[in-house]
């Protein structure tokens, strides 16, 4: 073995144990340790060449016999009772900076204790005493505030703190972080409430006050202005102006609805005047004036819906104006109605043609108006007329029925009367006739317009009528007829 090694031969001792010789430099060795002292001593047979011993371990020299050799040495863990170390488990850098420092350990059982009394780093603590908790060399990194310290706050609009209810609170420092804002009363939507919640210095100006509204009631309460009222979070519509008593100024002043109904002497009949005739009225306001005005009508027509009130035979009909060819006699049919309207209707026979021969009489009536037999006052047929016939062949009739029988109220001139003028009647313009029927007045009163013709015909347009009326008075400047 000795030959292996060479001329040395090193034997290593750890921790305080007792180790084996590695054997070969010679005969034998041994180390020994001396507990708590740290002196380990070895000894050491010479032999093979070895040199001797190293402060720790004792070796013998190779071929020359025994040497020994005696050192000492501190181990890790190995402790006499009662002994005490200082000690630190905290980062290196971070001892005994800040608030960090040492601890002491005590050997007992020849173990060192746990380290008592250090102080290592931690979270820091957001205070006055800044005492570096972390030690990096930094008080109070990380903090918004110092627990326990308080400040004012407000979180509302500019402006408006200290203004109607609004009013700043308090926030307090906790864990380094300010609190939500206790106590502030902040601006907020304006309502119909009598606080100034928006804290503008106006009370309930809400969004829209003052402007127009409609109140949903008739006549003059309909206008609004939108208002605050008490008790209400949001807008009313109170009318502009109240109920009052009903005037005669084209208004409903009693909001019911109806304009200019109620004032002395209203609905009373009195005599009204058309022109140079009077018939029957009642005292009314009409557009703002009081007056006696000629009673409704009880039968208006300009031909625009049909024939809805009318029956017809032979040529009459009711249509949309056409010009007739130019007749033997008189003029052709009018291109235009009496009140020209989008339909431009009137009634007539054969609108746009000549009267048809050999057709005999024929008629234009209306319905019954079976209402009138009560009916105080004055009753005038009128209407407009553009009429054709030859008074030799053709002769125009204008009846009412009496409750018994039809009565002729006008008939054209011509030869079919003997006492009748030959000429005839052609008319090249709308004329008014109106004609007084109150003294036929009954449940079953119609009126008719006829056209007889005769077996020697000449060429005519014959009759065009429009705008027929059956009412109290007749229409103005009419040729007024018994």
């Amino acid at each position: 073995m000795a030959r292996l090694f060479g001329e040395r031969c090193t034997v290593g001792v750890a921790m305080g144990s007792l180790l084996a010789l590695i054997a070969g430099c010679g005969e034998s060795f041994v180390a020994a340790t001396e507990a708590g002292g740290g002196t380990t001593t070895g000894t050491g047979l010479a032999g093979g060449g070895g040199t001797g011993a190293s402060s720790t371990t004792a070796g013998g020299s190779g071929g020359s016999g025994a040497a020994t050799s005696t050192g000492t040495s501190t181990l890790p863990g190995d402790c006499t009772d009662g002994e005490t170390q200082s000690c630190y488990d905290g980062p290196p850098e971070s001892k005994n900076v800040g608030a960090c420092k040492e601890g002491t350990q005590l050997c007992a059982g020849g173990t060192w204790g746990t380290c008592k009394g250090q102080v290592v780093p931690a979270d820091e603590v957001c205070d006055d005493a800044g005492l570096d908790e972390s030690c990096n060399g930094t008080k109070n990194e990380g903090c918004a505030c110092t627990t326990g310290s308080q400040q004012n706050c407000y979180g509302g609009s500019p402006g408006t703190e200290e203004v109607g209810p609004c009013k700043g609170g308090v926030q307090s420092c906790i864990d380094g972080v300010w609190s939500e804002c206790i106590g502030q009363q902040i601006d907020k939507k304006e309502l119909c409430d009598g606080i100034d919640n928006d804290c503008n210095d106006v009370l309930d100006d809400v969004a829209g006050l003052g402007g127009v509204c409609m109140t949903g009631q008739p006549g003059i309460c309909s206008p609004g202005t939108l208002a605050c009222k008490p008790g209400m979070s949001e807008l009313s519509c109170p009318p502009n102006e109240e109920p009052a008593t009903e005037i005669c100024d084209n208004l409903d002043n009693d909001c019911n609805g109806m304009v200019d109904e109620s004032f002395p002497g209203a609905d009373s009949p009195c005599p009204a005047s058309v022109g140079n005739v009077t018939c029957s009225g009642t005292f009314a306001c009409v557009n703002g004036q009081k007056g006696c005005f000629p009673n409704r009508p009880y039968l208006v027509d300009d031909f625009s819906g049909g024939s809805l009130q009318w029956t017809m035979t032979g040529d009459w009909m009711i249509g949309a104006t056409a010009a007739s060819p130019a007749p033997n006699a008189g003029f052709p049919d009018p291109a235009l109605d009496h009140s020209p309207t989008a339909d431009n209707k009137l009634a007539g026979t054969h609108i746009g043609g000549l009267v048809s021969p050999n057709i005999g009489s024929q008629y234009l009536t209306s319905k019954v108006l079976d209402d009138l037999a009560a009916l105080d006052g004055t009753l005038y047929l009128s209407f407009w007329r553009w009429l054709n016939v030859d008074g030799a062949s053709t002769v125009a009739t204008v009846e009412v029925w009496n409750g018994s029988q039809w009565v002729v109220l006008w008939k054209s001139p011509g030869l079919l009367d003997p006492s009748g003028d030959p000429a005839g009647v052609f008319d090249n313009a709308w004329k008014p006739m109106a004609f007084n029927i109150t003294s036929y007045k009954n449940n079953e009163l119609q009126v008719r317009f006829g056209l007889a013709v005769g077996v020697n015909l000449q060429s005519v347009s014959g009759w065009n009528v429009d705008d027929v009326a059956l009412t109290s008075c007749p229409l103005p400047n009419a040729m007024l007829l018994p």
